[in-house]
């Protein structure tokens, strides 16, 4: 399906639905299996590192508890990317000069809140003194940490570009990227954990040498899909490189009216949930005070 093609309107008639049912389908279905991917090489990590011992377990996830909530949190901050080119690309299409201005400034965003998301991860030493964390324990998930948190920035950038492929019809490219990652984790986790292939026994450290090689192979991987396909090769993509404000006041924008959707939904269910709880409340009253009555009138008649 090229560009011009996707940006026309569904034909009318019946086989309208299923039209946008297939092209649906067509672009979920490799982001899904993407997902899926993603989540089985953080299994891999949890499996090679259980094999050290369980102080280096609790250790690294105390540290991915913090990685994974800032990573999280950036990832959907980063995300707006994709709404905001794909609007782009079906006002101008088949131009992508704005796709791609979008995108480079979504990478700036993850520049910036990346380095700020470092200095909230380098945290976790005083956040486990405060939770009572062992002290081992504690020792041990700093040291993973101040690793792990290397790979911060490029993961965001992976997910920018993720979206930059995926807008531009090639979702594919995110599922075949990932598998790929797995291999490149495992045998990452293999080498430098245990000090296989030549590579130096790190131990826990290892696991974040490891998530950071796999992280900087995804991003390269992107880069050269960038590159090489035709519908993604950009001249000036990477060289015309200049901060905009406002395809960056754009990208915050999405976000921010996506957060203020998902708080009005929390909102409205917090008000159902209440008000079922005074119904609830209501019923329960009314019940007690009829066994009340009930048990006066008996006490009345005896």
């Amino acid at each position: 399906m090229s560009i011009a093609t996707a940006m026309e309107p569904t034909p009318p008639g019946g086989d309208g639905w299923r039209t946008e049912l297939r092209a649906t389908l067509r672009l979920s279905w490799p982001l899904a299996a993407a997902n899926l991917l993603q989540m089985l090489t953080y299994a891999i990590d949890v499996i090679f590192i259980a094999r050290l011992g369980e102080d280096q377990l609790a250790a690294s996830a105390l540290a991915i508890a913090l990685f994974g909530l800032v990573l999280w949190a950036l990832s959907g901050l980063t995300g707006a990317v994709a709404p905001v080119a794909a609007a782009e690309l079906g006002e101008r299409a088949p131009a992508l000069r704005s796709v791609r201005r979008t995108v480079r400034m979504a990478l700036w965003l993850a520049l910036f809140s990346g380095v700020a998301g470092i200095g909230l991860c380098l945290l976790l030493g005083p956040l486990m003194r405060v939770t009572g964390q062992e002290p081992q324990i504690i020792a041990m998930a700093i040291e993973y940490n101040s690793l792990l948190v290397l790979s911060l920035v490029p993961m965001l950038f992976c997910n920018v570009l993720r979206s930059f492929v995926s807008t531009l019809d090639r979702p594919i490219f995110a599922t075949a990227i990932t598998a790929g990652g797995i291999f490149v984790n495992a045998l990452a986790n293999y080498a430098f954990i245990f000090g296989n292939l030549g590579a130096p026994e790190l131990g826990l450290q290892g696991a974040a040498v490891a998530t950071i090689l796999t992280t900087l192979t995804t991003l390269g991987a992107y880069v050269v899909a960038i590159r090489v396909d035709p519908k993604l090769r950009a001249p000036h993509f990477v060289q015309r490189a200049g901060y905009r404000r406002d395809r960056r006041a754009e990208v915050l924008r999405q976000r921010r009216d996506a957060v203020g959707r998902v708080l009005q939904a929390f909102r409205r269910r917090a008000q159902l949930l209440a008000h079922l709880r005074r119904h609830q409340l209501v019923r329960a009253l009314r019940g007690q005070l009829e066994l009340l009555e009930q048990h006066v009138a008996g006490d009345a008649r005896a």
